[in-house]
């Protein structure tokens, strides 16, 4: 099959568009076939959908998948929601005009999944509330990124963008990231999260908030920044796509979840025990990398930045479960070793919340063993309420609820 069109057809959904009648089979399946092109669909429930496989320079643009076309009614899709297979070279999944943006939702696995294939182009899609991960190379969960993107495979394993740090500031967003890849043009494609994230805190893509292209020297990992309105709370994660110029080659998988902190907060996200290298900039940063790539964080860096800028108020956490003192346990924890004494949070009014760590609002998540300041080891006990001052005028731990739990002090 070449140069043909799938469109405005309704799959598993009855003619009245919102009501699911369930069909056995895949949804959609392009197999075999050059330059198809399938748009305007609505497939509300179906075991899979397959836009591409064996397919080359076939698109996929502005489909309803898992969901009708208005995108408010839940359907089911009994598998990946977009499944691009071996042998697809050069297919287009979305765009960069909003109406070519698929819409990607209640799958039960990956909204979208390439088990083979090259250089397949992701843009613009609304992918959410699904079981698995928004974007996954290889159907074998997050690919973590390598040094020098040299390992290959589907998409040639693209390293996706490591979030370092996201701030707001009357209504401008700040965001700063990492990106290890080849040499060349790059669109990073920026999403907002609002109904949740991946249980892994890898993305999904709900919301396209923000787009521009950065050029990458190949040299390995490079610091940008861009920015764009927004507000405090967002949960942004991003893809990075080739730029050809004048069209677009392969995309990564989404990135880890950064959430958009006040322009007073800074948030440790490394058990590492770095120094902070720019002290009273308003930034932490230790000089290295955290097990995601991006600007590392540790809570000495963060104490210390935290002392020496008048404009830090709050420290919050986000250690990723790949980091070195991630334990798994019937409650997973971070251990947090200091090869010496922390300094004590001396900064009137300062906060300092491990409630933000993943889990940290249940109950503590946070080891910080015993080689602590007296001032600081005070923080992370289990308080039942917002403690009074007791190091340097602050109050040590901000309660979401009716408690704040926050981490616990080894023996």
């Amino acid at each position: 099959m070449a140069d043909s069109v799938v469109r405005n057809n309704l799959v598993g959904v009855a003619a009245d568009g919102v009501t699911p009648l369930p069909n056995l089979g895949t949804g959609i399946d392009i197999t075999w076939s050059q330059r198809t092109i399938v748009r305007d669909n609505v497939v509300l429930a179906s075991p899979e959908t397959d836009l591409a496989r064996q397919c080359r320079r076939c698109r996929g643009r502005g489909n309803r998948i898992g969901t009708d076309s208005s995108a408010t009614v839940a359907g089911t899709i009994g598998g990946a929601g977009v499944v691009v297979g071996s042998g697809t070279d050069r297919a287009l999944i979305g765009g960069t005009n909003p109406l070519d943006a698929n819409v990607v939702a209640n799958a039960t696995g990956d909204g979208v999944v390439m088990t083979g294939g090259s250089d397949a182009t992701l843009l613009g899609n609304e992918i959410w509330g699904n079981g698995g991960l928004g974007i996954d190379l290889g159907d074998d969960g997050v690919t973590q990124n390598d040094a020098g993107d040299v390992d290959t495979g589907v998409n040639d394993l693209l390293n996706q963008p490591a979030l370092s740090r996201a701030v707001v500031s009357a209504g401008t967003v700040t965001l700063d990231l990492n990106l290890d890849v080849p040499a060349g043009n790059y669109r990073i494609e920026v999403f907002d999260n609002p109904t949740g994230t991946d249980p892994t805190r890898y993305g999904e893509a709900e919301t396209l908030v923000h787009a521009f292209t950065v050029a990458h020297s190949g040299s390995g990992i490079e610091a940008f920044s861009t920015t764009f309105s927004g507000s405090s709370g967002m949960q942004l994660s991003a893809t990075a796509t080739e730029d050809l110029g004048g069209s677009y080659g392969a995309t990564s998988e989404l990135s880890q979840v950064e959430t958009v902190e006040a322009a007073d907060t800074i948030v440790v996200n490394s058990s590492g025990d770095g120094v902070d290298i720019n002290l009273g900039d308003g930034r932490c940063d230790t000089g290295d990398t955290n097990a995601d790539g991006a600007v590392a964080c540790s809570l000495r860096a963060a104490i210390a930045e935290a002392n020496a800028s008048a404009a830090i108020d709050v420290v919050h956490f986000d250690i990723p479960i790949l980091d070195a003192g991630y334990v798994a346990g019937a409650v997973d924890h971070w251990q947090i070793a200091p090869a010496s004494e922390l300094p004590n949070l001396w900064a009137e009014r300062s906060v300092l919340d491990a409630t933000t760590q993943l889990g940290g609002d249940a109950a503590p998540v946070v080891l910080l063993t015993a080689r602590a300041s007296r001032g600081v080891r005070s923080v992370f006990a289990s308080i039942p309420t917002p403690t009074t001052p007791r190091s340097g005028g602050s109050r040590l731990c901000r309660s979401r609820a009716t408690a704040c739990s926050s981490v616990s002090i080894a023996p």
